[in-house]
């Protein structure tokens, strides 16, 4: 029972199932229909994966260079950005383990999904990140005497 009308609930339906790395792509447990939907998660998955490539390469590439507020204006004074759908956009979100790894240069960002009452919303989330067993720490040309580790 909802006793308060302010209260945010976790509405969701979803549906999980591995894609990679591809020792845990196991088929038997993906559906069989609608047809083609292994075949589009399989190249879906795929293509996911080089994007974070490419993804990860460029966030290195620019660790090289001084450090840069990437924020856009007004976002610093701790306010939700409400992010409009675009059509056919990849909305990407560092997690944690870029800001461990980064010693803070790259922020996590906070996801709070708002239900819609009026409308559906549909949203495929791929992650990628390293196994549960590794240990995440700075990289180590980011941290110095001077410049220490920023995450505990």
């Amino acid at each position: 029972m909802l006793e308060n009308d302010d209260a945010m609930l976790d509405w969701r339906d979803y549906f999980d199932h591995h894609t990679l790395p591809l020792s845990r792509r196991n088929l038997s447990r993906w559906p069989h229909h609608p047809t083609g939907y292994r075949q589009v998660i399989a190249e879906y998955s795929d293509q996911a994966s080089l994007l974070a490539q490419k993804l990860l390469e460029l966030i290195s590439e620019s660790l090289g260079l001084p450090r840069q507020s990437w924020w856009p204006s007004g976002v610093e004074d701790g306010n939700w950005v409400t992010v409009q759908p675009v059509p056919g956009a990849i909305i990407v979100m560092l997690a944690d383990q870029t800001e461990i790894i980064t010693n803070g240069v790259y922020r996590s960002a906070e996801h709070p999904a708002i239900t819609n009452s009026n409308r559906a919303r549909l949203s495929l989330a791929t992650f990628h990140g390293p196994t549960k067993l590794k240990k995440v720490s700075p990289f180590p040309r980011l941290t110095s005497p001077h410049l220490p580790d920023r995450i505990p």
